[in-house]
């Protein structure tokens, strides 16, 4: 008898886990912070995050159901690995939003800049980064100005020397106003000309006319807008405004060649100015998140995939664990150990993409997640083909599909385990949109330097998450099914995020976040085969697809969904530290409904499995004293 015993059926199955998950770790968790370095706020991503859980609310159960009807399972589990990664990889090449800030203009003798002032709390490390810039760095800067200042438009050809802000010289003048020397002082006249007798009028020499006074002037245009050169070193600091002088510019008009230098004979101030630099780091100091991007086409590119991505995801992760349950057969318990497989391949591919994106962006202020798009893309590509060598063993079909889900759905048993899916879906929204963000500005605020090393340390907690937490606990899953119940271990997840988020809300050191992780063994790795597998045992054959999608649905389509929005609305009200805080407090009380809900049920003889669905289920029982589900090693013994 060989030492190793490999049931080859399963085998596909638990690699599927592996690269599934592998795939998607290098891109999940950052897609919270990649939406922030495109220019969207927390608000933005609360709301996007609050949007995606109801696409795969809706296609869970609806291609479940097809799948069921049809039986289709594997065709379309292909199908959506596919689209998962083809959406993921477009993601990569939206360009971030291109934002315009508002800067006073001041021309003065010698040289000229732009100001600008902020009644916030300016980041102190791009402020330092901007001023620690190289002398051989040249930025360039297009501004746009306001010209109703007629001291401005005097500048602009006279010190400037810009044509095209100087009206030509007319041929054949018919009248021209003048200062002319008349006796006892100068007089505004206005004389009509003889072409003939031009040179005979006397105009003083010393009199400097202005654009608006000359002959023939037209009237201005209504922006004046030019590109300025700005020289690093040039920038300075004064109290809490940075000024940005720029020695030479050009209009849009004029060849590369053409510059001009930009000096005023006295101050003049221009405010209201309308600046874009091609430094990312300046137009982040002068820039502001923006609540309201919805009228730019990054933001529809980014909602657009990343919506058929979760749809992808949503679907394969619920079809996924049907086909593994129907390749367990009578062996439920084991599901756990094929589904750890996949907190393997996610820790391995979290911390290598964490590094990646580190070493690739050595110690830029944006992260350059290019690598690990690439990664993504070649690893579910493989899992694609490997999918394909997944035996297909799908048999039963139910004539009454959406009856025999209603049904389900009437019982207070089954209602009371989907608003705990809920529960714990508000709880895991805040840590997979918020944690990294919050983890973020703690490590701003021990230094500028301790954000060359963030996406490491996020990787490395990832890896915390499965390899020490999740990966134990998915696979003594069934020891802890058998010896707590399903009930119990619902009420045992939502206390775990309850003192989760407590530690959270005491961090000052991101690093410390690390022994916080392996409770994501509870939050994680014990919530997930308690919730596929109670879905498993009280689905009616040839329904468990859609009942597995219907579950997820819930999880994700209203608890991720609604946690999204409330975390993002709390993250930016009252910062992230209150907002583990009270997500700490309601995760208890949750836990303590949950208690109490259930005493109740216990108490009106109303908990425990329905005599049809325990004749069509043999491979789950009802057990006192813990009135839990229990999961059998083998009915057939």
């Amino acid at each position: 008898m060989p030492l190793i015993e490999i049931n080859f059926d399963l085998l596909p199955m638990k690699i599927h886990y592996f690269l599934w998950n592998a795939g998607t770790a290098p891109i999940v968790p950052f897609v919270p912070t990649l939406a922030k370095q495109l220019g969207f706020s927390t608000v933005t991503v609360g709301t996007i995050f609050f949007t995606l859980p109801f696409f795969g609310l809706l296609a869970k159960p609806f291609f479940g159901a097809i799948s069921d009807r049809f039986k289709v399972q594997k065709p379309l589990f292909l199908a959506f690995i596919l689209l998962t990664a083809s959406t993921f990889y477009c993601i990569l090449y939206i360009p971030n939003v291109q934002t315009e800030s508002l800067v006073k203009l001041e021309c003065g003798e010698g040289r000229s800049s732009f100001q600008y002032c902020s009644n916030q709390p300016a980041d102190s490390c791009l402020r330092k980064k901007i001023l620690q810039s190289s002398n051989e760095t040249t930025y360039h800067c297009e501004i746009i100005c306001q010209t109703n200042n007629s001291q401005f438009l005097d500048a602009l050809c006279n010190s400037w020397h810009v044509p095209q802000f100087c009206a030509p010289e007319p041929q054949t003048p018919q009248f021209v106003n003048a200062l002319i020397p008349s006796g006892t002082g100068l007089h505004n006249v206005s004389k009509k000309l003889d072409p003939s007798k031009v040179g005979k009028y006397d105009v003083h020499p010393k009199t400097s006319w202005t654009s608006s006074q000359r002959a023939g002037t037209k009237v201005a245009p209504s922006l004046v807008r030019f590109t300025a050169h700005v020289p690093a070193f040039h920038i300075v600091e004064v109290d809490t405004c940075l000024h940005i002088p720029f020695t030479h510019v050009r209009f849009l008009s004029e060849n590369k060649t053409t510059s001009h230098i930009p000096t005023c004979t006295s101050p003049i101030d221009i405010p209201g100015c309308s600046v874009s630099c091609d430094s990312n780091e300046i137009m982040s100091y002068l820039s502001t998140l923006q609540d309201d991007v919805t009228d730019t086409y990054q933001f529809w590119l980014f909602f657009a995939f990343l919506s058929l991505s979760w749809i992808g995801m949503a679907v394969v992760v619920s079809l996924g664990d049907t086909i593994c349950f129907e390749l367990l057969g009578t062996e439920p318990q084991k599901y756990g150990k094929q589904r750890l497989w996949g907190a393997v391949g996610w820790g391995m591919c979290s911390l290598l993409a964490g590094f990646l994106v580190d070493h690739f962006s050595s110690s830029a202020l944006n992260k350059n997640y290019t690598p690990v798009f690439y990664l993504m893309l070649a690893i579910l590509l493989f899992d694609t083909f490997v999918s394909s060598k997944i035996k297909n063993v799908q048999t039963s079909v139910s004539p009454n599909i959406f009856k025999d889900v209603f049904k389900l759905l009437t019982e207070a048993r089954v209602l009371a385990f989907l608003f705990w899916c809920v529960g714990v879906g508000l709880c895991t929204a805040v840590v997979w949109q918020y944690l990294f963000w919050y983890l973020e500005n703690l490590a701003m605020a021990q230094g500028c330097d301790h954000s060359n090393w963030i996406k490491t340390l996020q990787g490395i907690l990832m890896t915390v998450q499965c390899l020490g937490g999740e990966l134990p606990f998915f696979f003594l899953s069934g020891w802890f099914l058998r010896k707590l119940g399903h009930v119990n271990s619902m009420t045992l997840v939502l206390l775990s995020f309850s003192v989760r988020f407590y530690l959270y809300s005491l961090l000052t050191d991101p690093w410390w976040a690390i022994p916080i992780e392996v409770l994501n063994g509870l939050s994680f790795g014990l919530f997930w085969p308690c919730m596929a597998s109670y879905a498993n045992i009280v689905a009616s054959p040839g329904t468990e697809a859609t009942v597995q999608g219907l579950v997820g649905a819930v999880f994700e389509g209203v608890g991720v969904s609604l946690g999204s929005l409330l975390g993002g609305w709390i993250f930016d009200v009252w910062g992230g530290r209150e907002t583990f805080v009270i997500f700490a407090v309601l995760s208890f009380i949750m836990a303590m409904l949950h208690i109490v809900f259930h005493y109740l049920l216990k108490m009106k003889a109303q908990y425990g499995l329905e005599d049809d669905i325990k004749d069509r289920n043999q491979r789950a029982r009802y057990a006192s004293p813990t009135e839990a589900i229990h999961m059998l090693e083998d009915v057939n013994t």
